[in-house]
């Protein structure tokens, strides 16, 4: 395949351009064009602005609704900054830390997959273990906590 180049001239696209000519091609065989009026969706009334652009570049473009609800919780912040962090794979896994030139080993200390911040936190058979006993105590936790407020309640009406 050939393709026209910013000088204008035409050259052959790589393995890698084609692969990726393909790709874009098959994402965008369901696109329809129309004439009707083009509608910006960064923003809220339709319309282009350069700041949102630039908040686009700057943010990857993803529009995390949930990474907004996690500061409006009410958690200790340090679990707040941790959540986030998990949220957009940031947690100081192995793997991110061998991006980082990091020369330690890439697999987890307690069962040797790779270490990766879904490994860490979902995939580790101690892990899974680790998410059954916090989930099991929470609920013993809440059932325990709304005992003691009912029986704070009846201690209320009964004065």
């Amino acid at each position: 395949m050939v393709k026209e180049s910013d000088s204008g001239r035409m050259r052959r696209l790589g393995e890698d351009e084609l692969s990726e000519w393909r790709e874009m091609i098959s994402q965008l065989g369901d696109v329809t064009l129309t004439d009707s009026r083009d509608k910006f969706k960064l923003a809220n009334n339709g319309k282009f602005v350069t700041k949102s652009m630039c908040m686009l570049m700057l943010d990857g473009g993803v529009v995390d609704i949930d990474g907004k609800r996690i500061w409006k919780e009410k958690l200790l912040l340090k679990i707040k900054i941790f959540l986030w962090m998990a949220m957009r794979d940031k947690i100081h896994s192995a793997e991110q830390l061998t991006r980082r030139n990091w020369k330690g080993s890439d697999l987890c200390k307690l069962c040797r997959g790779l270490e990766t911040s879904s490994h860490i936190l979902f995939a580790c058979p101690i892990a899974v273990v680790l998410w059954c006993w916090v989930v099991s105590y929470v609920k013993q936790w809440e059932k325990l906590r709304g005992q003691r407020q009912r029986s704070r309640l009846m201690w209320i009406e009964c004065s």
